[in-house]
């Protein structure tokens, strides 16, 4: 199956997040993966020695090499955010107890600890789909014996 990168995108979207209240939200979404996945292309083909365009079409290899890539992005950038938000101001706090009554709130390095977690698990795929790609890619630098398709010549002469 060969995909092209709004394809792509939109497999991203529907089997990794799939949570926009509105079909008009899901575009927006498909359409900034969409934009990432283009200007992002140089990392694909840094990553398989190949020299994709924005407008080829991927084998289902590369699209997964792809998809790991945008997802470690993703979580990495997501981890920043969390850390960043709770650095430039907000309440800190956890739990708040008042009476009988207990507000309890994720503690904002835990949340970025699991996007790390997760940006981590991403690039763990990202590098075994990469090495298995470019092992199975890989074409020999000499072929010779029967290994080249011809079998050697016996002359009967000892050497």
């Amino acid at each position: 199956m060969k995909s092209n990168i709004g394809d792509i995108a939109t497999r991203i979207y529907d089997n990794e997040f799939a949570d926009a209240p509105t079909e008009l939200d899901r575009e927006f979404r498909i359409e900034y993966i969409s934009g990432w996945l283009e200007a992002n292309i140089g990392q694909l083909n840094n990553l398989t020695y190949q020299s994709w365009g924005t407008h080829d079409t991927f084998l289902q290899e590369e699209e997964n090499i792809f998809t790991q890539l945008y997802l470690k992005d993703y979580y990495t950038r997501q981890a920043r955010n969390v850390l960043m938000g709770s650095a430039t101001g907000g309440l800190n706090w956890t739990r708040l107890t008042e009476g009988d009554t207990t507000i309890v709130r994720s503690n904002t390095i835990d949340v970025a600890r699991e996007y790390k977690q997760l940006a981590k698990l991403a690039a763990d795929e990202l590098k075994d789909l990469v090495y298995s790609y470019n092992s199975y890619q890989a074409m020999p630098n000499q072929v010779a014996g029967f290994d080249g398709g011809i079998p050697p010549c016996n002359t009967g002469e000892i050497n």
